[in-house]
């Protein structure tokens, strides 16, 4: 992948995301011209990214067929609604799945082409001006934005050819409509020439645009008044390509087979047709396509000539039957047009136009105003203009550089032609200035100063820049505006770039930085032992002193490094929190609810591991809360609620870990229908159930298979979803706790660590072999006289500070049966206990004996290893040891 479409692809999902808020912004207010502009923005700054990345042209028309429609809203053409939101957050969407092929493959997939140019067909539909948008703000049919309703221009020999031709396996014919923007000559297009070399083409036609003015004064010859149409039998993607740079103009359309069959000769009607109307449909019933042959033939012996609407249709109809699949459908249209006289499936009577291949001919229009300047004045002001929107284009340096030779020749040709001899001697000096700073953005402040001594740009008091005058579109090129050029020096040549306060840098370079962080913490804890082995085995006391010395300075260093790039990883929980109001939005209306979600604390940081792992489980409590706790708006006002219902997102920081929290005012959950639904589910007994406390009972949700769903929909009642939340949290170290009361609502609270890179963790022993606890779950260490030791029925416990808390050694659990006897200085027997709570109470676990805290880092259990879920995994300690860190949550669960 190219650095330039790695930085497109970062850049992009930015843009997206602000779309995507601001889409949700403009719902709830669509009147906000802020919100507004700022969505506009992110449009075309995202059209304009694409433009200059190879390969994305189906992105870029798309992205820019939104942006259009989003300019009409802007100029109060169309007023923004709902019917144009749904839409503009498919593009956003669509967008969005594009850009994930692009970093996994570098390429967007196959099929992008025919989707987005249907999307941006159906865009085109919605705006103001479009000939399928039945009204300002109502959407055009689907029909009508995706057939070309063009066809019968074509001749009547060449879509026969086509027809037989689209029989062929792989076989494509694409349709185009090219309107060329009326000031296209002055940026150096030419319109013709571009549709005559569109690829593989089989035909093409030109007509006025609109009807040629009568009144000469009016005439403007300088305007293009040109709809240009073809087909042609290269890929939709090729003539993407073809049209790239005027693909705003263009709309182009896959043409079915049964789409060129058109009759347009005058009905006949005679009666000679009606014994074989009948007899046809007969045969098209029984699907006797012989039997139709014969009958067609005979029946174009009889009527001769295919000048009529019925032989029209006979003459096809016997094309149909012979070239390829037979279409059953068209076979029948053509049959009904035979029988009453209407092609129920396309246009009758005569075209109202017969174009060629040099009569021009297009679409409706504004007449344009009378030239503000004069013509020269006018072509050389939109030159200019033409050359800053290029100049202000995003491109490697190099490249801008070498466009300097064209750039410069051209504003020379504008200055002579301006017959301004001294402007062109400092343009001279311009370009070698431009050479020697390699900066090609310097022409940029040539073709200012021109426009604004042409009147049609004004100086900005503050930053030298320009915006464009109010000065009438007669010839002058105020009609389009131009992109801003970025300013990289001031009048006398002195640098003004900004300094650079942010970079972007690779995810895996992060994650290599805190990898080789946590080697280093590795390293560090070897010094100890060093300090231990100097000052025991080898009787060197002042050495171990020195080491100690070293490691507590390595360790300051090595902490602080640790927590650098902790900060560098850490990001704000925004970053899942951003999709939810979108997905509440879509759920909403897809149940018909009426919902508000109300999001807290979104800067809230953690890890990066961790926002990635909360995404999922996120996702299936808030589709929890949407299809199962809020009710519909009718209950919600019988119950003397707001027809709104409420779910809040909150997020805080709580000591060494982040709290999200998932609240609704729905109905909520009845611990007595949950047991009696998880009874019925066989997912515990009634004895059992009959014992739970409502806090258990509310824990069933989280039974693997469990749902309270009466039927499966495509939100939920497949008994998954809690069961994959609590296995997701629980992989990441997370809690979850679900309390609810009934008939206000439900509270979900998720805890997480704040990071995960590094974990601290409290040594134990069991017959001289290391096993790590993590200190999440440590509540204290005690030792404990072997006589504080209960037995209740069969299991052990003793009380501490006037609380019972169950004992189990660590040794049997382990399944290391040797037990071993501990006196204290008294010569008393104890135990050496650690005091942990896993989330559902206090466990006291038996151990051979306590070692120091250590930092590490985990990793998984890999292979044979990785079947056993008692082990979290393995980490390696500074004397080369390997420690095997506990998985409590599951060994305690053992019986």
């Amino acid at each position: 992948m190219t650095s330039l479409l790695t930085r497109f692809i970062s850049e992009a999902r930015g843009l997206l995301e602000q779309a995507s808020a601001d889409l949700l912004a403009l719902e709830k207010a669509p009147d906000d011209q802020e919100v507004l502009n700022s969505l506009f923005r992110c449009m075309h700054t995202l059209k304009g990214s694409s433009g200059v990345v190879e390969g994305l042209d189906p992105l870029t028309r798309a992205v820019h067929a939104g942006e259009d429609l989003l300019d009409d809203c802007r100029g109060g053409k169309l007023s923004f609604s709902a019917n144009l939101a749904d839409p503009l957050f498919d593009t956003v969407d669509l967008v969005g799945e594009w850009l994930d092929a692009l970093g996994d493959t570098g390429a967007l997939p196959d099929d992008a082409g025919r989707v987005g140019a249907a999307l941006a067909n159906t865009l085109r539909g919605l705006r103001a001006d479009s000939p399928e948008a039945a009204a300002a703000d109502t959407p055009a049919p689907v029909a009508s934005a995706d057939h070309c309703d063009w066809l019968r221009l074509v001749d009547h020999g060449v879509r026969r050819d086509m027809y037989i031709a689209l029989s062929a396996p792989d076989a494509a014919l694409i349709a185009f409509e090219y309107v060329p923007d009326p000031q296209c000559f002055f940026v150096g297009d030419d319109p013709l020439l571009t549709a005559r070399t569109a690829p593989d083409l089989v035909w093409r036609g030109v007509e006025p645009a609109k009807p040629w003015d009568d009144d000469l004064a009016a005439f403007d010859p300088f305007a293009c008044n040109l709809r240009m149409r073809g087909l042609g039998t290269a890929s939709l993607d090729a003539y993407d390509r073809h049209f790239a740079y005027v693909i705003n103009d263009v709309r182009l359309l896959p043409v079915a087979r049964a789409e060129l069959v058109t009759l347009d000769g005058p009905v006949a009607g005679a009666k000679v047709f009606e014994p074989f109307s009948e007899d046809a449909r007969g045969l098209v019933k029984a699907a006797d396509w012989d039997g139709l042959r014969a009958a067609v033939a005979t029946m174009r012996s009889v009527a001769g000539g295919t000048d009529g609407f019925e032989g029209q249709a006979l003459d096809w109809l016997d094309l149909v039957l012979n070239s390829g699949p037979i279409d059953p459908a068209l076979v029948n249209r053509l049959v009904m047009a035979i029988a009453t006289g209407r092609d129920e499936g396309g246009e009758t009577g005569p075209a109202p136009m017969h174009p060629s291949t040099d009569t021009p001919a297009g679409p409706p229009g504004e007449p344009r105003p009378a030239p503000a300047l004069d013509p020269t004045t006018a072509a050389a002001a939109d030159i200019l203009m033409a050359q800053l929107e290029a100049l202000a284009m995003p491109m490697p340096p190099d490249q801008r550089l070498a466009q300097l030779p064209s750039r410069k020749e051209t504003l020379v040709r504008v200055l002579t032609a301006l017959d301004n001899m001294e402007a062109v001697e400092k343009l001279t000096a311009i370009v070698h200035q431009a050479r020697r700073e390699e900066d090609a953005v310097l022409l940029a402040e040539v073709a200012r100063d021109m426009l604004m001594d042409l009147g049609v740009l004004e100086p900005d008091a503050e930053t030298a820049s320009v915006a464009p005058a109010n000065v009438p579109s007669g010839g002058a090129p105020t009609a389009r505006k131009p992109a801003e050029a970025p300013s990289t020096a001031d009048r006398r040549g002195r640098s003004t770039k900004p300094k650079l306060r942010e970079i972007k840098v690779d995810q895996e370079r992060i994650d290599s930085l805190m990898d080789l962080a946590g080697e280093l913490v590795v390293a560090k804890n070897a010094l100890p032992f060093l300090a231990r082995r100097a000052d025991v085995e080898f009787g060197v006391r002042d050495l171990a002193r020195e080491i100690k010395g070293q490691h507590q300075t390595l360790n300051r260093i090595v902490e602080d490094l640790q927590g650098a790039v902790m900060q560098v990883r850490m990001v704000p929980v925004s970053a899942v929190f951003g999709a939810f109001p979108r997905l509440v939005r879509d759920y909403a209306r897809k149940l018909d609810k009426k919902i508000r979600l109300v999001v807290e604390g979104e800067d809230t940081e953690a890890d990066k591991n961790v926002i990635e792992d909360l995404s999922d489980p996120l996702i299936h409590l808030i589709r929890n809360s949407i299809d199962h706790g809020l009710e519909p708006a009718d209950e919600r006002v019988a119950a003397g609620k707001s027809e709104e219902g409420t779910i809040e997102l909150r997020a805080y920081q709580e000591e060494d870990r982040v709290v999200i929290e998932v609240n609704d005012d729905g109905r909520g959950i009845d611990a007595d229908k949950l047991k009696a639904k998880a009874i019925e589910k066989g997912v515990i007994t009634a004895e059992a159930a009959a014992d739970l406390s409502e806090t258990d009972a509310l824990n069933l949700i989280f039974a693997p298979g469990f749902s309270t769903a009466e039927k499966v929909s495509d939100l939920s009642g497949r008994g998954v979803g809690m069961d994959v939340v609590r296995v997701a949290l629980e992989r990441a170290g997370g809690t979850i706790k679900v309390s609810s009361t009934l008939g206000q609502g439900t509270r979900v609270r998720l805890s997480l660590p704040l990071a995960m890179a590094i974990s601290r963790v409290m040594m134990t022993t069991l017959a001289d072999q290391p096993f790590g606890i993590p200190m999440d779950y440590v509540v204290e260490t005690v030792r404990i006289r072997r006589s504080d030791i209960h037995h209740i029925k069969d299991r052990e416990a003793t009380v501490l500070r006037g609380r019972v808390v169950p004992l189990r050694r660590l040794r049997s659990l382990l399944g290391i049966e040797t037990v071993i006897d501990v006196w204290d200085s008294g010569g008393v027997l104890e135990e050496a206990v650690l005091v942990v709570n896993d989330g559902s109470g206090h466990t006291g676990l038996v151990v051979d004996d306590f070692e120091e805290n250590v930092e590490v880092i985990l990793k998984p259990m890999e292979g044979i290893m990785a079947r056993f879920g008692h082990y979290s995994g393995t980490a390696l300690l500074g004397d080369g040891r390997v420690l095997l860190v506990l998985n409590l949550r599951e060994i305690l669960k053992w019986p």
